[in-house]
C-alpha cells in the first residue's frame, strides 16, 4: 500500500506581494530522505486512521509551532511519487495552503529557521528538484495533481501535470 503524507504551506501577503514560508528539512524518515537540507513546508506521513486535514494540522503544529484550524486549510491537490522498481518508496502527498494561523513559525527539530519567499522568486536551487514542476501552480491555485516517476536516487524521470480546470 502506498504511503500517504501531507504538506502545508503558510502564505502571507505583505504590501500586495504574496510570500510562502519555507524552512530546511532536518528530521527525515523513510522516503523523505532526499529532501535533507532542502527548503520545504511542514509535513509528514499520516498516522494510522488519520485524515489528511488532521495530519496537516498536527504536522504544522509539530514542525513550525503554529496552530491552524481545518476550516482555514485550502486543498491544492495531490503529488504522487512513483519509483519503478522501488515501489516501497511510492508516496502520495496531499498539498494544502493556509493564510490563517495562530503563532509565529519557528524552527523545530524537524524544520530549521523559517524563511519567507516571494511566490514568483522561489529559490529552486534550494528546493527538492521536483518542486519546480508543481509548486508554483499549487501556491497560486492551479494544481489538481501531478504524478512523478523517479529513479531510486530521486531523480525525476518523467512527470505529468493535471492542472485545475475551471470549465468543469
Amino acid at each position: 500500500m502506498m504511503e500517504k503524507a501531507v504538506w502545508c504551506y503558510l502564505l502571507r501577503e505583505i504590501d500586495g506581494v504574496m510570500q510562502v514560508c519555507l524552512a530546511p528539512k532536518l528530521k527525515l524518515v523513510g522516503s523523505q530522505n532526499y529532501v535533507a537540507g532542502k527548503l520545504n513546508a511542514a509535513g509528514g506521513h499520516l498516522e494510522p486512521n488519520e485524515e489528511p486535514v488532521g495530519a496537516a494540522i498536527r504536522e504544522i503544529a509539530e514542525e513550525q509551532g503554529v496552530v491552524v484550524r481545518g476550516v482555514d486549510l485550502e486543498p491544492k491537490g495531490l503529488v504522487v511519487f512513483l519509483f519503478p522498481g522501488h515501489e516501497q518508496l511510492d508516496l502520495l502527498c496531499y498539498v494544502f495552503t493556509t493564510k490563517r494561523w495562530q503563532g509565529e513559525p519557528q524552527a523545530t527539530t524537524a524544520l530549521g529557521e523559517p524563511e519567507w519567499h516571494v511566490l514568483d522568486q522561489l529559490p529552486f536551487d534550494r528546493l527538492p528538484d521536483s518542486d519546480r514542476y508543481w509548486l508554483p501552480l499549487a501556491l497560486t491555485g492551479g494544481l489538481t495533481s501531478v504524478v512523478f516517476h523517479l529513479d531510486g536516487d530521486y531523480h525525476v524521470l518523467s512527470h505529468q501535470l493535471i492542472p485545475r480546470s475551471d470549465t468543469a
